[in-house]
């Protein structure tokens, strides 16, 4: 996630950030599905090493994102509840983990957590980058 977030900062930078978002999170959802395939740890190590490197520089780019389109009065506010927000999305995958991993197993529930992220890469190509884009 340290090397996703350096290097998918810079690419922001130059793509633009809703490009590098949109890879981003279609990078980490990808390799965080073919997690699911894992034969051996090794695949494992593989597949969860390039879904960090995907993680890190999503987490970078979107906060950066969403930081732009807040004005700088409530930025604070937002902040707190950016991070709230995150809390309560790990408390919940912990909570789904608890009851999917004993019925439908761990690759289920892996390919679970990782599909939003492709989902949004999917989504976000109709989402405006600001008020007035149309």
């Amino acid at each position: 996630m340290l090397l996703g977030s350096l290097v998918w900062g810079v690419v922001s930078d130059t793509l633009g950030r809703k490009q590098a978002f949109t890879f981003t999170s279609l990078w980490a959802g990808v390799f965080g599905m073919l997690c699911s395939t894992s034969s051996g740890v090794y695949t494992l190590v593989l597949w969860r090493f390039l879904m960090g490197f995907g993680l890190g520089g999503n987490l970078a780019v979107d906060f950066s994102l969403f930081m732009e389109f807040v004005p700088t009065s409530v930025r604070g506010k937002y902040t707190v509840l950016l991070t709230i927000f995150a809390t309560l999305g790990s408390l919940t995958t912990s909570f789904l983990a608890w009851v999917v991993m004993d019925t439908l197993g761990w690759r289920t529930f892996v390919i679970m957590c990782s599909s939003p992220g492709v989902a949004v890469a999917i989504l976000r190509r109709y989402f405006f980058a600001s008020h007035n884009t149309p």
